[in-house]
């Protein structure tokens, strides 16, 4: 059945799901390690260690959740009862994530977080991988679906740096327990409740949006019975693309490197630019500007440039970019701690870091969805959950393997528990960025490698679309 015209509507209900991944990345990515270590006193390499070991549970279920989707046979399609079967264990788990018992605590709280995380995760997967398997569904078009997934990338980091923002202006505030915001247990406990709220709306949204576009969607092939073997087999040979392999290899490098930044932000904010939560506020604000020009952008440049190199000169850019900073800082080339122009040029460095960024992960997000008919060719098989469930366990990496090394590096620097600003050796914060720098420098130049072995182009994709094409209109014998 011929796909009707993708309007703004659709766009935007599609979009929306991913406010539920931006809200449940966010607080992984900023907030869990600083509240699990400094708020309720759990050492940083058991919560880095809990939360990797929920990553690699994550990395079977991914896989496994994206193979099912692709073939699952329903009224209601492939997508859409796996994506409504998610919303209630999701905000339920994520709100007891942030809310442990009192009674826990020592050893246990170990085993809470590890049982929680990985149920957020699983929970969240289940509507994550085929709601995102849709973008290349709605649309076969090669600069459509580079808009498509800029109003994805928009909007899931709209729903998660704006409850940040939130989160950092209303719940995360001095109080009757503590003089640092950042440190407060009760804001992070409401924070809970607020992300799960959001989440709810965000993921009944975008699952009724876009219901009505069901009877367009591809369908599986003829059911078959399989076994292990066999369904190994398949998610094998699919992921095995070389053009895959580029993207996935580089998503993780580059995953990694923004997990160790992303988790130490807010560390660097605290102990060693001395910043309020006030002025913290300010830089999901600048975020939020990041993302809307990125997603302005990102269309346009891609229609004059082809994908891979507009997203390989972006990445490129992030490997000095990202810790010029730090770097500056410690030659003494910044100005001082509460001097008038340091906050000034911090947010203008996180301008223009976020719009790097983010168009680097529109175009590759972009650029996964091309590949499902590259691989179409050879396989015969749509398989848009496995490679969105496999490009998305890459993009975990923001807060799997970023949130181990982030922690290993506070270990390293014997980084105290439950510690003011006032209170933390300034030494311990130099060693901190000192061995920051180089890791991060290195893991964005490792993901612009892996790049260089993407093969697929404008009039690539477009010959590919003709031979799907002609299959299908070619007469069986």
């Amino acid at each position: 059945m011929q796909h009707p015209p993708l309007g703004l509507r659709t766009t935007v209900n599609f979009s929306v799901g991913a406010v539920a991944f931006g809200v449940k990345d966010t607080g992984f990515s900023y907030f869990l390690l600083i509240y699990y270590q400094q708020v309720l006193g759990l050492d940083a390499l058991y919560v880095s260690l809990a939360l990797s070991i929920a990553i690699a549970v994550d990395a079977v279920t991914d896989l496994l959740i994206g193979y099912g989707s692709d073939n699952l046979r329903s009224r209601w399609g492939r997508r859409h009862p796996l994506m409504y079967a998610a919303i209630l264990p999701t905000v339920t788990a994520l709100y007891f994530l942030w809310n442990p018992p009192d009674w826990i605590g020592g050893g246990e709280l170990f085993l809470y977080l590890l049982v929680m995380a990985i149920l957020v995760r699983t929970c969240v997967t289940f509507f994550e991988v085929p709601n995102a398997a849709l973008s290349a569904e709605l649309t076969y078009d090669y600069d459509e679906r580079t808009k498509l997934m800029a109003y994805r990338f928009a909007f899931g980091l709209w729903g998660g740096l704006g409850v940040m923002f939130l989160a950092y202006m209303f719940l995360l505030q001095p109080d009757a327990q503590t003089e640092v915001g950042t440190l407060s247990q009760v804001g992070y406990e409401n924070y809970g409740v607020m992300a799960a709220a959001v989440m709810l709306v965000a993921m009944l949204w975008s699952a009724i949006g876009t219901h009505d576009r069901i009877p367009y969607l591809p369908q599986p092939a003829a059911k078959t019975l399989m076994g292990t073997k066999s369904v190994l087999s398949k998610i094998l040979q699919s992921l095995t693309n070389r053009s895959f392999l580029a993207v996935f290899v580089s998503r993780i490098f580059g995953g990694a490197a923004a997990g160790i930044a992303t988790n130490l932000s807010i560390y660097f904010a605290t102990y060693f630019w001395m910043l309020t939560s006030d002025q913290i506020s300010l830089f999901p604000l600048v975020a939020l500007l990041s993302v809307t020009l990125a997603s302005i952008m990102a269309p346009l440049i891609s229609r004059r440039y082809n994908k891979k190199r507009v997203a390989l000169s972006a990445a490129l850019f992030l490997v000095f970019w990202t810790p010029l900073p730090l770097l500056l800082r410690l030659q003494d080339i910044l100005p001082a701690n509460g001097h008038d122009l340091l906050l000034p040029l911090l947010l203008l460095h996180g301008l223009i870091d976020g719009i790097a960024a983010v168009i680097s992960g529109i175009l590759l997000g972009a650029m996964i969805a091309d590949i499902v008919e590259d691989a179409e060719v050879v396989t015969g098989r749509r398989n848009e959950g496995l490679f969105f469930a496999a490009n998305g366990f890459a993009g975990k990496m923001v807060s799997g393997v970023g949130i181990l090394v982030a922690g290993l590096i506070l270990s390293a620097v014997e980084f105290p528990t439950q510690a003011s600003p006032d209170d933390v050796d300034p030494s311990k914060i130099g060693d901190l960025a000192t061995i920051y720098i180089p890791i991060i420098a290195m893991l964005y130049l490792s993901g612009c490698a892996a790049l260089f072995f993407y093969q697929i182009s404008r009039s690539g994709h477009e010959e590919t679309l003709r031979q799907l094409q002609n299959k299908k209109e070619r007469p069986i014998d």
